[in-house]
């Protein structure tokens, strides 16, 4: 992920890049299993594993209503955040194992971010107070 400078959200997403990665790749790995059972995006329901669902599907029935609805449609996607192309309880529980961690990780930064505001403060008082 590539930005222009300095930008909070880069900042965000660079502190747990890791844990995206290694996510997307347990994912594609679970997807990976039933591509190799011959199920692609244009598979039935019905021919997929319980409670799976094709998020492409989904998201083109989506897209034709809000253009049947004469709504500016968004972007169209045929895959998720992670490049997945189904949804299933599997993919729902790998995403909030991550989740938890990544969110446990960013409050790991906030004492850090408390200390820098802190020394922030204190210089600018010890500025502000020989300026006046």
């Amino acid at each position: 992920m590539a930005y222009k400078g300095f930008s909070i959200k880069w900042w965000l997403y660079g502190q747990v890049e890791d844990f995206y990665d290694a996510c997307a790749k347990e994912l594609r790995e679970l997807e990976e299993k039933e591509l190799k059972k011959g199920n692609n995006w244009l598979t039935p329901k019905e021919n997929l594993p319980f409670r799976w669902y094709s998020v492409a599907s989904k998201s083109l029935l989506e897209y034709s209503e809000s253009a049947l609805k004469g709504k500016k449609g968004k972007s169209i996607s045929i895959d998720g955040q992670y490049n997945c192309i189904w949804e299933s309880p599997e993919h729902v529980a790998i995403r909030c194992r991550y989740g938890g961690k990544i969110f446990q990780r960013r409050l790991s930064y906030i004492p850090q971010i408390v200390g820098v505001l802190g020394g922030l403060l204190g210089i600018t008082a010890f500025i502000m107070q020989y300026i006046k």
